[in-house]
């Protein structure tokens, strides 16, 4: 805000900006999920399995927006107005998806079918299809291609959960358990590595295929930017916020001058002198 040294700390932001990030926010319609899927063919089959599809879809969702700690959807709305993008990773969590139970040597078979239904019915509610919100500055996309051909994400974690996670990890800065270890994702349609500190995780040489088919990152942008012939994508991806900072500064000035000034002028104090000081039963100090 740029005010005298002797006043910095009586500085007030106004929550300006905020507010309207979250007004958009609350006015973006999160909570009516709709899902289409293709029929494919045109038989009674062909539309139950649509309808079965679509429905398991709407499941996936509903369940990523309730049982996370913090719903993606609504975090996804918010990056869309501050950033002026959203990111939104879909993955398939393995360690969410239940073992099936192997047969015991000498088994029977219905005693291994009832213990398969029991095993059904305790992990029925398990969804290994996660659904994550992705802060749109941890992640680069391919600026000439709309993100169509690589993905990269960047993003901290601890020591400690990379050494539980990849025990032959080398840790080659040596960091202690809680510093933090940069995490590098690189994904395109048919590929992906990670690599922790630069180290890669994954079997051989670090750069795997994997069964997706499809990179697993969804770039939606507001359509508050353009495309600008150098393909900046500062100027391709605009929040609601960009062309009104100075003006959310300078109201958060004014005010705090205004703070500032009242504080001291509005009710002032002092003293009077003279002979006829006794004589004043009261004295205004309106502003």
């Amino acid at each position: 805000l740029k005010l005298p040294v002797e006043f910095q700390g009586e500085a007030v932001m106004l929550p300006t900006g905020r507010d309207l990030v979250d007004v958009c926010t609350d006015h973006t319609n999160v909570s009516n999920v709709r899902v289409w899927t293709n029929k494919k063919g045109e038989s009674q089959k062909s539309e139950e399995e649509m309808n079965l599809l679509r429905k398991f879809g709407l499941g996936v969702i509903y369940r990523n927006n309730v049982e996370s700690s913090i719903s993606p959807l609504r975090v996804a709305a918010k990056h869309y107005w501050l950033h002026g993008l959203t990111v939104v990773k879909t993955v398939w969590d393995a360690d969410r998806c239940a073992d099936r139970p192997e047969r015991n040597e000498g088994e029977g078979e219905n005693t291994y079918a009832a213990r398969i239904d029991e095993w059904r019915s305790t992990t029925h509610d398990s969804i290994p299809i996660v659904i994550q919100s992705i802060n749109p500055k941890t992640v680069l996309l391919d600026p000439y291609y709309d993100g169509g051909m690589f993905v990269f994400e960047v993003r901290e974690e601890l020591c400690f959960n990379v050494k539980q996670r990849f025990p032959r990890w080398s840790n080659p800065k040596t960091l202690k358990a809680t510093d933090r270890v940069e995490h590098i994702s690189f994904w395109t349609k048919d590929y992906r590595a990670e690599f922790y500190d630069r180290e890669p995780v994954l079997i051989g040489d670090g750069v795997v295929k994997h069964a997706y088919s499809f990179i697993p990152y969804v770039a939606i942008d507001t359509g508050l930017g353009n495309i600008s012939a150098d393909n900046d994508l500062a100027k391709r991806y605009v929040g609601i916020l960009r062309y009104v900072k100075d003006l959310l500064i300078s109201e958060s000035r004014d005010y705090s001058i205004g703070d500032v000034i009242l504080k001291r002028t509005a009710y002032p104090s002092g003293y009077l002198i003279g002979a006829n000081a006794q004589s004043v039963t009261s004295l205004s100090q309106k502003f």
